[in-house]
């Protein structure tokens, strides 16, 4: 590639002076020459050593001001560090350091280290790690850790063992990592002297065990019995349902009973229910009955659970379907709650999918949702008790139910204009 290619970056710098990026110039009229002759060339800024040194040896670095880093675009501030020698990162990285603190300062920490950790990682951490300054360094350390392709993440490990720090969030880390090499990580979770969460070990196992199981069970059995807890069973659980369903399964039904692997069993019932509810029925249903309510519990608590952010995995429209399809002992007693979630658009849908059940679930289904209002008592809630067929049970649960209700509560349902005077009347001779 002819050198001018290479001097064309030069010209990139100053070219976007007005952006704030370069200023300075070259000196004297060679300057420019060098400027006109790599706008004629539209090559790709690639550089064989012998480019690179012939660039080297004619570029003023010093004269970039590198300060101004973070307000260009990626591809202009990757062009330039890929051309740079080390000596110029290096004083590009202590200029960035010596900046007064502020917006510009911790941009252009940020734009220069999240470029440079994808150019030459193992360069980044020994600059980054050469900064004296505690703000500057942990900012670049938070670039890096961000922008580090996974086949280099490796050198991010060794930041962080050189950091010597005893408390650093390793989850980006872990999970990154893990995906494209479990084994390294587990290597570097072995020889880590620091703080490390059982979560992000279960981030490891679960990435581990869809590959090789085998080899991440063995890993697992000699860690600290501390590691191997709930959540890092769970994550192994599931990472070995991807691998293989069938072993993973019947392993988890035989040691159903352990009580480390409760939570495993919730997460691959979840697992399973997303994408078989049949499948997941059949899973449970050869499980000991402890185990049965524990594997539906996951199920049912994903849609009643109360959500400050985000939303159920599941409908609850779906739930309900499948539960009475279990025996009704794993169903009754939480059906109220998630037909009580069933979407309000859709409560046409919901009364015509309860009418069309038999007579006892019908009945059953009313009832749970009536008592499922206790404590945020609703019209609609007695509205579907008084829809229980069986007279018996209908004044049971109603009596039940107002009677647990307070005394304001009870005054304010008799003002609520939602039931009609019909209803009013059915309700009052019930309680009378």
């Amino acid at each position: 590639m002819p050198r001018r290619s290479w001097l064309a970056l030069i010209a990139l710098c100053l070219a976007i002076s007005p952006f704030g990026f370069a200023v300075g110039h070259w000196s004297a009229s060679s300057s420019r020459g060098r400027r006109d002759r790599a706008a004629e060339s539209s090559a790709p800024i690639i550089a064989a050593d012998w480019e690179r040194t012939a660039l080297e040896e004619t570029a003023d670095y010093s004269s970039v001001t590198v300060e101004n880093l973070g307000q260009v675009e990626f591809d202009q501030a990757f062009a330039l560090l890929q051309s740079a020698p080390k000596k110029a990162l290096l004083a590009w990285t202590k200029r960035l350091e010596a900046l007064p603190a502020g917006p510009r300062k911790s941009a252009g920490i940020t734009a220069f280290f999240k470029t440079l950790a994808q150019i030459d990682t193992r360069t980044a951490v020994d600059l980054a790690l050469s900064l004296n300054r505690y703000d500057p360094r942990w900012t670049a350390i938070g670039a890096i850790g961000n922008a580090t392709p996974a086949a280099n993440l490796n050198e991010v490990a060794r930041m962080y063992i050189e950091l010597h720090e005893k408390k650093l969030g390793l989850s980006n880390l872990i999970i990154n990592w893990s995906r494209s090499n479990p084994t390294a990580t587990a290597d570097f979770l072995s020889g880590y002297d620091g703080e490390v969460d059982n979560r992000d070990v279960a981030q490891l196992m679960a990435s581990w065990a869809a590959v090789d199981s085998a080899a991440a069970s063995e890993w697992l059995a000699k860690q600290l019995p501390g590691r191997r807890d709930e959540d890092v069973y769970a994550g192994f659980y599931s990472g070995w349902l991807e691998q293989d369903r069938a072993a993973a399964l019947n392993t988890l039904r035989t040691r159903a009973n352990d009580e480390t692997l409760s939570k495993a069993l919730k997460v691959v019932s979840m697992e399973l229910f997303k994408d078989s509810p049949g499948g997941a029925r059949d899973f449970i249903l050869t499980l000991p009955p402890s185990a049965q309510e524990t594997a539906v519990s996951s199920i049912v608590g994903d849609v009643t659970a109360i959500y400050l952010s985000g939303t159920p995995d599941l409908q609850a429209s779906d739930v309900a379907r499948w539960l009475i399809t279990l025996p009704e002992d794993l169903w009754r007693e939480a059906v109220g709650e998630v037909v009580n979630r069933w979407p309000d658009q859709d409560s046409a849908g919901r009364d015509a999918w309860i009418d069309q059940l038999p007579p006892d679930r019908h009945d059953a289904v009313l009832a749970a949702y009536c008592r499922a209002g206790n404590s945020y008592i609703q019209a609609q809630n007695i509205r579907m008790g008084l829809r229980i067929r069986d007279a018996s049970l209908r004044q049971k649960t109603l009596r039940d139910v107002f009677g647990n209700m307070e005394e304001e509560a009870q005054k304010a349902l008799w003002r609520n204009e939602q039931l009609t005077p019909m209803e009013m009347k059915e309700l009052a001779k019930i309680l009378k």
